[in-house]
């Protein structure tokens, strides 16, 4: 793993939930390499919670890098839970909507911190291919 040159790097601190932590990492990597300025302004944190395993991680984004914890983190501007599959592809820069239509996916604290969830889904959405 690892990130282009002038990207900042994706560390893991603490794997806990080590299967969810190295994959975010891994497509962390893959949206930091696509958009390195972008990920560099991009300040705050947020929690990916799969229902379907009753396990998460949280993502920080610190300017200078971009750790991940294995953990859940209840003081993360962001809470995005979901089943695991579903959450892969939206980590992944798929968009999608039906998902959070349907109710299977669930955002908390986008109206706080509109701006963070704004940057995250442009970043995210670096890493997709153009139509």
């Amino acid at each position: 793993m690892g990130v282009g040159e002038g990207a900042p790097p994706v560390v893991v601190g603490d794997p806990g939930s080590a299967g969810m932590a190295y994959i975010s990492a891994s497509l962390m990597e893959k949206a930091v390499s696509d958009a390195p300025e972008l990920a560099r302004r991009i300040r705050g944190s947020f929690t990916l919670w799969a229902t379907d395993y009753r396990t998460g991680v949280t993502v920080s984004f610190e300017g200078s890098r971009v750790a991940i914890t294995g953990t859940p983190d209840d003081s993360a501007w962001l809470t995005i839970e979901g089943e695991a599959l579903v959450l892969a592809r939206l980590a992944g820069g798929e968009h999608d909507l039906g998902a959070l239509r349907r109710g299977k996916v669930r955002v908390r604290g986008l109206a706080r911190h509109p701006l963070f969830g704004l940057r995250l889904r442009r970043l995210l959405a670096a890493t997709q291919p153009p139509p």
